[in-house]
């Protein structure tokens, strides 16, 4: 196997490992204020309703091993530990935004059906084969939350979850654009692949590849290297 071949393999596996901390990154730059967590202490009184927006994302990258199922169960765990006061909704994106869900819609149902529908649209959602325009779905998401915020005296404590892989090439230009709510945290709940397919093989040829993994701390050394021949 030529050494271009090989320098290929390892450029793709590290390009994978990389991604999710350079979007991060990205994300951080596009909220002028640091939101992409949630605070400790959001004041909830037992009285009040808290508004809770779920982002699902359902581009192509979602159909790589294991991620989908990871969001699905991940997403229905939460929603199970919220209180019955919360009001949750759903909405879902690849390159295009939708409500599956809305605040309005929620609000009327009892906690117990809200989730239970919930789960039902959740479950008849599936990865789709287009792109991904993350900055357009987390605007339009934030604008439906400050919707559900009309009218009211003393806004509602709010905050979003974010689920899916933080794909490479995903569209931020209009949050870029946006001015985001103080007030307005935003949890990534991740999928990670476990592992990691080469559609660029050739029959009977053989390959190496070995892995390094990066975050904000650096990068690690690389693992040993292992063998396979395409069939």
């Amino acid at each position: 196997m030529s050494g271009s071949k090989r320098a290929l393999r390892t450029k793709k596996i590290l390009a994978a490992t990389i991604v999710p901390s350079v979007i991060l990154l990205l994300l951080a730059l596009a909220f002028s204020r640091p939101v992409w967590r949630i605070p400790a202490t959001i004041p909830i009184a037992p009285e009040e309703s808290e508004l809770v927006a779920i982002l699902v994302d359902t581009s192509a990258s979602l159909q790589r091993d294991g991620l989908w199922t990871q969001v699905s169960e991940t997403v229905t765990r939460r929603l199970d530990q919220l209180p019955d006061t919360s009001i949750p909704a759903l909405f879902s994106f690849d390159d295009r935004w939708s409500a599956e869900l809305s605040f309005g819609e929620s609000e009327k149902l009892e906690p117990a059906l809200r989730r239970q529908l919930i789960k039902d649209r959740l479950a008849a959602l599936k990865p789709s084969y287009r792109g991904t325009n993350l900055g357009q779905a987390l605007v339009r998401t934030a604008q439906s939350v400050q919707d559900a915020q009309t009218g009211r005296a003393l806004p509602r404590p709010q905050r979003m979850w974010l689920a899916g892989d933080l794909q490479a090439g995903c569209d931020l230009r209009e949050l870029l654009a946006y001015d985001w709510p103080d007030d307005l945290p935003v949890e990534w709940l991740a999928a990670t692949a476990k592992s990691w397919t080469d559609a660029g093989v050739e029959s009977r040829s053989t390959y190496r590849y070995r892995v390094s993994a990066s975050n904000a701390a650096g990068r690690s050394p690389y693992s040993n290297i292992a063998s396979a021949t395409a069939r």
